[in-house]
């Protein structure tokens, strides 16, 4: 008991009292006092073992790109000839606050000619080359990865300036972002407009003639 007192006060941040000062104080032997704590200090099997668990868990889990959890390092750690469950496995990777995450979600699709909705009249016929500008229009769907999902962009372009004149921005490539970026363009422009015909994005920009045309 005295020896584990003398070990909690040398611990302390504010103790005034040397090792010295205390065993003297308490009758005990300086010796006697060091072997205790070397005992006490020292990681016993459990710890050491933890220790090693928790290097090899962050290594895969490093080699892994972070996707890996607790199932996949454990497999790992099984095929390498690690003997542990998979219980001591996320604890661990819960002490070293890493955690597996899912792969990217699979790219969107923005073509899809299978459908019957109605399809833009192919006027431009590839011909991009214009005169003046708001002679020709083209128009597409894209979509940006972002840490909340996927946004989509359509965008108009004029052809003769190369200029952006309407675009807009959604969590789907619904008809209402065709129609967003081509309501914004008719009110910059009200003239005609000829736009490219894709299987891509036809079905969604049928209403960028249709809201240019009022």
């Amino acid at each position: 008991m005295r020896y584990a007192f003398i070990h909690e006060q040398r611990a302390r941040v504010d103790n005034a009292w040397s090792v010295c000062a205390l065993c003297d104080t308490l009758r005990v032997s300086r010796n006697g006092f060091y072997d205790y704590a070397r005992r006490v200090d020292a990681p016993g099997p459990r710890a050491t073992r933890r220790s090693e668990l928790a290097t090899k868990i962050a290594q895969i889990h490093d080699d892994s790109r972070s996707i890996y959890g607790s199932p996949r390092i454990y497999e790992q750690l099984r095929l390498d000839g690690e003997l542990v469950n998979e219980k001591t496995v996320a604890s661990v990777m819960k002490t070293l606050a890493i955690q597996g995450k899912s792969p990217r979600p699979r790219k969107p699709r923005t073509t899809d000619s299978d459908h019957g909705h109605p399809i833009a009249d192919n006027v431009l016929d590839r011909d991009f080359e214009a005169t003046s500008p708001n002679q020709k229009w083209v128009a597409d769907i894209t979509y940006i990865e972002t840490d909340e999902g996927w946004l989509y962009l359509a965008v108009v372009i004029d052809l003769f300036s190369r200029r952006v004149v309407g675009w807009s921005t959604a969590d789907q490539a619904k008809v209402f972002l065709a129609r967003s970026s081509a309501n914004w363009m008719s009110r910059l422009q009200r003239e005609k407009s000829h736009t490219r015909s894709g299987s891509t994005t036809s079905r969604y920009f049928t209403i960028v003639s249709v809201c240019t045309r009022r």
